[in-house]
């Protein structure tokens, strides 16, 4: 091996843990009863009790987390502790009525993002390795292809670097998982149950609000005062009407 081949290799492997190392891996568990929420998280723990109830009626591609169907989020309004948020995880829900089902070893990415001027910005990504037999998982139903009951478990993720937010100010998450062949029901209504935000999905770049809102757990907790936190205090905040698209910007 000559000296440049050596240098290649070198500067190759560096490359590689460096790359290694700026990845960012969120953690996932499953729970049974629904999230006790803190004084700063936002929630909505309203769903269907049937398909044609969820989120857009039941519209398959705004209430299912599959690999051939957009990506689904929710946006939220945080509150006014003039300091702001940080966010550390957010929580999902599988319907428990008759559904569709196939869950295997999947890697979730799970996403902060925030529309502003007809652009959904990405503040962090993470993934999240989760394996079928995850303790807890969500359980494909026959081999996929029958109807039965869903699980009605919950799924956290867990950000391995936590984002902080701005008091009073629109931001969302979205959730896929990945191009393995799967598909389940995330829970939701198809009512305004949360005011402060709103289901989406991610149509060829672009995000498409939904009617209704997901079942979902933000967890937040105050972050500190700080001189340039008060400076930045919007003045007034509204929250996006349910329709409409946004382009995505990263």
């Amino acid at each position: 091996m000559n000296l440049k081949t050596q240098f290649v290799h070198f500067f190759s492997t560096v490359a590689c843990v460096a790359m290694a190392a700026s990845a960012s891996a969120a953690t996932a568990s499953f729970a049974m009863n629904q999230p006790t929420p803190g004084p700063d998280d936002i929630v909505n723990l309203q769903g269907a009790n049937e398909e044609a109830k969820n989120v857009n009626e039941g519209d398959h591609d705004a209430i299912y987390v599959a690999d051939d169907r957009p990506t689904q989020g929710q946006t939220f309004t945080t509150g006014t502790n003039a300091g702001g948020y940080v966010l550390r995880a957010i929580t999902l829900r599988e319907v428990a009525f008759d559904t569709y089902a196939l869950v295997p070893d999947l890697t979730y990415t799970i996403r902060i993002t925030q529309p502003a001027d007809g652009k959904l910005s990405v503040l962090s990504s993470e993934t999240a390795k989760v394996a079928a037999d995850a303790a807890g998982n969500f359980p494909t139903i026959g081999d996929g292809n029958d109807k039965g009951n869903g699980s009605g478990r919950f799924i956290t993720f867990n950000l391995e670097k936590p984002v902080t937010l701005k008091p009073g100010t629109i931001y969302g998450f979205d959730v896929n998982g990945g191009t393995e062949r799967h598909y389940w029901q995330w829970d939701g209504t198809d009512t305004d149950a949360y005011h402060g935000g709103v289901a989406y999905s991610l149509q060829k770049g672009k995000m498409a609000e939904r009617t209704g809102d997901h079942v979902f757990a933000v967890a937040l907790s105050r972050a500190a005062v700080t001189e340039s936190a008060k400076a930045d205090l919007p003045v007034s905040t509204t929250r996006r009407a349910n329709s409409g698209n946004a382009a995505e910007s990263k």
